[in-house]
């Protein structure tokens, strides 16, 4: 080192800086070591210097903040209950609208009903049927009065509720007596549709016995003799094509009936239908009988006439016989028989009379139609009850 630098620690002492900043830096120790000496003499609750003027500021903001939120708080809930009151008051008024509906429904149900009571009365099979359907009505007239409750809208969410839970109840009590009607009707009208298929099969089942009896009367024999006996003895022939063909109508009428199937019908229609296709089986055969009858009796008419024409012929042929003989024995004397003059212009002597008397016609009692004294005569009756036609 040369003689001539400094020596740097004799320098650094002898420097007045260095002595300044020696003072400062020893005065910021002392200061410390004190304030840690105060904070360790302090008692423990006191906060240190300057930290109370923060927690009086942390203090604030919290107190600032819990009353916001109060007030915020009540504000929602108080929102809360307005939210609720309204609810409460659109379902009352929701659960009226649906009263109003179902009440107007069971008073459908209740004029169907009452429709149904005076179509069914006296015909049901099961009268338990109609008393019950009877007695749903009169449930139902007494439940049907009742109204809904009215909901306004300035009405507390208690009373909202109260109205609601009743008008619910009242509601309840219609749809319940709506279902105990429709049921009871069912009920009534199953028991009708019943009744009616036993009326229609009792129906069936009578004029079947009917027609069963009808059919086993009929005996074509007597007429089938007329026709047979009656050929070529008759005045007018079709008198005879008239009996055959009410006889074969007759036989026809039979055979048709007895093909009537009475097995195939099972529901109430079928019955009522089979009752009907029997009736008119029967109806036609009774028609057909009587036409018989009379075709018969036309018959015979027609029998007697040809006899009191022949009968008269033969007289007026005797008679000439007669007139030629006496002629003859006489020579030219003038005939001894007696004549009258005829209702056709013609001359008429005592024969030709007796057939003009014996053909005259009678309506007897018992008889159909009518007949001649000759047939009459032939059958035993007595003309005295009778009246003479034409």
């Amino acid at each position: 080192m040369s003689d001539q630098d400094p020596d740097p620690i004799t320098t650094e002492e002898n420097d007045p800086s260095h002595d300044e900043i020696a003072d400062v830096s020893q005065e910021e120790q002392i200061q410390e070591d004190n304030d840690i000496s105060q904070e360790e003499d302090a008692p423990e609750n006191v906060p240190p210097p300057g930290r109370n003027k923060r927690f009086r500021i942390i203090a604030i903001i919290v107190a600032v903040a819990l009353v916001v939120g109060g007030v915020v708080g009540v504000l929602l809930y108080q929102r809360h209950l307005e939210t609720v009151r309204v609810a409460a008051i659109a379902e009352c008024n929701s659960v009226a609208v649906s009263h109003r509906t179902a009440r107007f429904s069971l008073q459908n149900d209740i004029k169907q009903a009452q429709t149904t009571l005076a179509d069914v009365k006296d015909q049901v099979q099961n009268q338990a049927t109609y008393d019950a359907l009877n007695k749903a009505v009169q449930t139902a007239q007494t439940v049907v009065t009742q109204q809904a409750g009215t909901c306004g809208d300035d009405m507390t969410t208690a009373d909202a509720r109260a109205v609601t839970s009743t008008t619910n109840d009242s509601l309840a009590s219609f749809t319940e007596n709506s279902d105990a009607v429709r049921t009871s009707v069912k009920a009534a009208n199953d028991s009708h549709e019943a009744w009616l298929f036993d009326q229609a099969k009792t129906a069936a089942d009578i004029a079947k016995t009917a027609l069963d009896a009808d059919v086993a009367s009929v005996d074509t024999s007597a007429a089938e003799s007329t026709y047979s006996s009656s050929d070529g003895q008759v005045s007018d022939d079709s008198t005879r094509q008239a009996l055959r063909a009410a006889i074969d109508e007759l036989n026809n009428a039979v055979t048709d009936a007895n093909a009537i199937d009475t097995t195939k019908a099972t529901t109430t229609d079928e019955y009522t239908a089979l009752a009907t296709t029997l009736t008119d089986a029967t109806t036609r055969i009774d028609t057909a009988k009587a036409a018989v009858d009379t075709a018969v009796q036309s018959v015979n008419d027609s029998v007697s006439a040809k006899k009191a024409a022949d009968a008269a012929t033969a007289s007026r042929t005797s008679s000439n016989s007669s007139s030629s003989s006496s002629n003859k024995s006489t020579g030219s004397g003038s005939n001894s028989s007696t004549t009258t003059t005829g209702g056709s212009g013609g001359t008429c002597d005592a024969d030709c009379q007796h057939a003009e008397y014996m053909l005259e016609r009678f309506s007897c009692p018992g008889w159909t139609g009518t007949g001649t004294r000759m047939f009459f005569l032939d059958e035993g009756v007595d003309l005295s009850n009778c009246t003479k036609i034409g």
